[in-house]
Parts: C-alpha cells; sequence; structure tokens
C-alpha cells in the first residue's frame, strides 16, 4: 500500500498508472502515486475498476505505449 512519505523508499522504476477515472475511490490515489514514484506515467482511460476489462483497447495501447520506451531494444 502506497501512502505518504513512502517516496524516499521508492526507487527509480519504469511504472505505468492506467488509472480507471470512474474508480472515484481511487482517485486521491492517483494522484500520490504520480507525485510519490518518481517517472511513474498516469494514463487515465474512461474504465472503473477493472480498466483491462472494462476498457481493454485504451489499456492495451498505454501499455503499448509505455513498453517501447522502457525495454531495452534487441
Amino acid at each position: 500500500l502506497l501512502r505518504r512519505g513512502d517516496a524516499g523508499r521508492l526507487g527509480a522504476c519504469p511504472t505505468l498508472l492506467v488509472n480507471g477515472v470512474w474508480e472515484k475511490r481511487f482517485q486521491p490515489l492517483r494522484a500520490l502515486a504520480a507525485q510519490a514514484i518518481p517517472g511513474c506515467r498516469v494514463v487515465d482511460v474512461e474504465a472503473g475498476h477493472a480498466v483491462n476489462l472494462e476498457n481493454p483497447e485504451a489499456f492495451d495501447a498505454a501499455v503499448a505505449a509505455f513498453l517501447p520506451q522502457v525495454l531495452p531494444r534487441a
């Protein structure tokens, strides 16, 4: 669980947060994660809790755009 003050414990690791904007209870944590995780990329999509099931096209697009930027090229 991410809490205020955890930023010092988090290292620089490529992080993608695909956020379902209909999941209202998570929105305060979305902002906290974006601020606390160095280099965190946040993609907001029209979905609720199960983003990958509720909007698979948007989820797949977010992951497909993110991976080439963080994976080494072959």
